[in-house]
């Protein structure tokens, strides 16, 4: 096909610049579905420019293969948005306690997870003992104790095991639950994976255990100025 003016605005050549508009729009999404359709129907405005206008089979076959790889690609993400899918249950803990993390997000982190429960009067960490997970309190009140004494509390939405995963060391002190309770148990390593592998969810995780920590000293400041009692 000769390009003249009158050829860009003939049927094919409306096609063939549809198909790079088409394109330069997949380029510009941010979300990955969106760019993947956007490229699809990209490949087969070009598919049906090649075949019909300029008879070009070179041009086929490149087409086709960057459609097909597109559509594989959707596929994936299709099957990848159903496995991350958010049960009823799944989706009220999100909005009480991960509220700043997305639903997907989310979802990696209870696939990773596990749901306990534990009955009152156990110890679920004891001090001098390397802890090897992360615990997040999804019901039930957990006393804080160093040789017996209570220093801190905890409930519903707090981090447990959340210093040892970030130093490394040992814990510093007991925690023994005054209730029954549930809570999500996460090995540290597959957090640790978690927050490797994905940078906006790593970074979503470690602001929700720097809110904890400073929702834990807020609460032990207040305690020692004494205008925090503990609840009867």
């Amino acid at each position: 096909m000769e390009l003249t003016l009158e050829s860009a605005f003939s049927p094919g050549g409306l096609v063939g610049n549809l198909s790079y508009v088409l394109l330069i729009a997949s380029m510009a999404m941010r979300n990955m579905f969106w760019l993947r359709v956007l490229a699809i129907f990209s490949g087969l405005c070009g598919i049906a420019y090649d075949v019909i206008w300029l008879s070009n089979p070179v041009g086929v076959f490149w087409e086709t293969a960057f459609t097909l790889t597109n559509v594989i690609q959707w596929l994936l993400l299709v099957r990848e948005d159903r496995r991350l899918r958010l049960s009823l249950e799944e989706v009220a803990i999100w909005k009480a306690f991960f509220p700043n993390l997305t639903a997907r997000e989310c979802k990696k982190l209870f696939l990773a997870s596990e749901r306990l429960d534990w009955q009152a009067g156990q110890t679920l960490i004891r001090r001098g003992e390397k802890v090897g997970r992360i615990y997040m309190l999804l019901s039930g009140d957990v006393s804080i104790q160093v040789d017996g004494r209570e220093v801190s509390r905890c409930g519903p939405g707090d981090l447990l095991g959340e210093m040892s995963f970030l130093s490394g060391e040992p814990a510093n002190a007991d925690t023994v639950f005054d209730s029954d309770a549930i809570l999500l148990q996460v090995e540290q390593e597959q957090l640790a994976s978690l927050i490797r592998g994905s940078e906006e969810l790593g970074h979503s995780i470690n602001n929700l255990i720097s809110r904890n920590l400073v929702k834990k000293l807020g609460k032990q400041n207040l305690r020692q100025l004494g205008l925090d009692p503990l609840p009867a």
